[in-house]
């Protein structure tokens, strides 16, 4: 049943769900309904508008994990960066959920790429889609394809063009088993385990699928000629911040899940870092006087280093009505409360006098 006491990390059978890390839960004016809209079997619910799981309809299936940008959902037996991370040395070609996966769509775009930089050639079995029971509305198998296309096109992009191809014909050999506990370490091309060198020890941390994305682009770089992307894809948001609209609130580094957005040392310049941003446009939907705006395209250099861009640089000055210090834009020393204030309730300090006149 549905656990009513709060608790930071859900668990249905293998399957995990950490509240902490679920960026509806993070931010109660987010709308991100990804793993709803994906989960055939209605097993995610809203109890005093927070997210859980219906432990009776979960089936564990795993077709959610990839569509979760913050990887909030997960399974016990299954690690999907570790697995790509491994697969990916490996000579075989073949993902299928009936031989080595529990779905592909635990996979995101991420991974597709990453599989692309390493292996020339991927095959995706598809075969059992269509009639597969976690595909009833065929969303899973609508997803999985558009991220095989996104992957292609982005990697194109990066002049690779490996051949994926979607297999419809596959020749099942054995039955399908639930994916039995991976390696506790994976070794990467360095000799470190993956997990250590992935993970953060920042209060807000990217998430993994995304480490390993920019660790494959690293291997693509000349650290001298930056690759330029010009395309927008959805696995990633490049922001600018109009400055003329900007207070300097800093409410969109408060809430940024990721530490994408930070202040600097005087609290004067807010930096923006395209590495670590998921695209969940948090920021934005925070920003009372809208200042964000998405901009296309980034340099691949910016993104795997974590480059810091000032995206604003602020010049704090006194209110001459009020006193108090403010984000100065040119013009009167006077801040916008106090711009706002005499627009607006002026009438209140005027006589009667004044006002008969």
């Amino acid at each position: 049943m549905i656990q009513e006491n709060i608790k930071y990390t859900q668990q249905a059978g293998v399957f995990k769900f950490n509240r902490l890390n679920c960026l509806r839960n993070e931010y109660f004016h987010n709308d991100c309904k990804e793993c709803i809209n994906i989960c055939s079997h209605e097993a995610f619910e809203f109890i005093r508008n927070k997210l859980y799981i219906n432990e009776l309809k979960c089936t564990f299936c795993g077709s959610c994990l990839g569509v979760c940008p913050s990887e909030a959902l997960s399974l016990c037996d299954f690690e999907p960066n570790e697995f790509i991370q491994n697969f990916s040395k490996k000579d075989e070609k073949l993902l299928s959920c009936n031989i080595n996966i529990p779905c592909l769509n635990s996979f995101d775009i991420h991974h597709f790429i990453y599989l692309g930089v390493f292996k020339n050639s991927c095959d995706f079995d598809i075969s059992s889609c269509k009639e597969c029971e976690h595909n009833k509305n065929g969303k899973v198998l609508e997803n999985i394809e558009k991220n095989i296309s996104i992957a292609k096109e982005f990697l194109k992009e990066l002049e690779k063009e490996p051949t994926f191809e979607l297999k419809t014909d596959v020749k099942i050999k054995a039955k399908r088993e639930i994916i039995k506990q991976f390696v506790n370490k994976v070794i990467d091309k360095d000799g470190e385990n993956v997990k250590d060198n992935l993970k953060t020890h920042e209060s807000k941390s990217t998430p993994l699928k995304l480490k390993l994305l920019k660790s494959a682009l690293k291997t693509l770089l000349d650290v001298h000629e930056g690759i330029k992307i010009a395309n927008p894809y959805n696995f990633y948001s490049n922001k600018s911040i109009v400055f003329e609209k900007c207070t300097n609130c800093a409410e969109c580094i408060q809430f940024c899940p990721t530490g994408a957005l930070s202040h600097s040392g005087d609290k004067l310049s807010i930096f923006f870092q395209i590495g670590k941003c998921i695209n969940c446009n948090i920021c934005s939907d925070i920003c009372k006087p809208k200042a964000f705006e998405d901009i296309n395209g980034f340099d691949i250099l910016e993104f795997a280093y974590d480059k810091a861009r000032v995206l604003i640089k602020h010049e704090i000055a006194v209110c001459t009505e009020c006193k108090a210090p403010f984000s100065y834009k040119g013009g009167k020393k006077i801040c916008d409360r106090c711009i706002d204030f005499t627009q607006n309730y002026d009438h209140f300090f005027k006589t009667a006098a004044e006002l008969e006149g």
